[in-house]
């Protein structure tokens, strides 16, 4: 299985530990604690069937191999808007897409007078990033492997320290060039109240 999937299953396996041996670390009623800890415990087993596929963002280096063409440019890093300039193809917007649905759309164009019958493995070599700040145990910058929730980013960060406002939880996220403000309620969404945000690339959550 891949990294990402590993990676999707100790995230969340983490946070129900966090909140096994650190209940400190979410403040909020017994009830609540029990929830979540039966939805990780769920998600935990659930992802060990149906790991989540990686999603390409900006800033992504990408390793595009097509068999027998060795001799083409295979690294390309995605720009801000998904795109890579691709030196048979030209400029193809990849990000977004599934690995697997950028491979088959690279075939299909390639298919279109380049190649007969083209293979193409894409390996992602860098990908897209988000860092946590403020009151969490180990504040830092963390990779996207396949899809990253608030909550799996603080638990990531090692869980909120015991000072953390967990009611005011700040996204940062840049959108065509502007600065975008998401405000989000971690005893909300622990209790059940308000929908998980997903992390985008370059997002900054405080």
């Amino acid at each position: 299985m891949s990294v990402e999937f590993w990676r999707r299953v100790l995230s969340k396996a983490l946070l129900l530990f966090l909140l096994l041996v650190y209940p400190g670390a979410y403040p909020c009623s017994a009830a609540e604690n029990a929830m979540l800890k039966e939805q990780i415990k769920g998600q935990v087993v659930g992802d060990t069937q149906a790991p989540l596929a990686y999603i390409i963002g900006p800033q992504n280096v990408l390793q595009i191999k097509i068999f027998g063409d060795a001799s083409a440019n295979q690294i390309y890093r995605v720009d801000e808007l998904g795109y890579i300039r691709h030196a048979l193809m030209g400029t193809i917007k990849l990000g977004g897409m599934s690995v697997s649905e950028a491979e088959k759309l690279i075939e299909a164009k390639l298919a279109d007078g380049y190649f007969i019958d083209p293979h193409v493995t894409i390996f992602v070599l860098e990908h897209s990033r988000f860092s946590v700040i403020g009151e969490v145990r180990k504040p830092g910058t963390y990779e996207i492997l396949g899809k990253v929730s608030i909550i799996e980013a603080i638990s990531m960060a090692g869980g909120f320290t015991d000072v953390a406002n967990v009611k005011k939880i700040k996204v940062i996220r840049k959108e065509t060039g502007k600065v975008r403000l998401i405000q989000a309620n971690a005893e909300s969404i622990i209790g059940g109240n308000s929908p998980d945000i997903e992390l985008a690339a370059e997002d900054v959550v405080h």
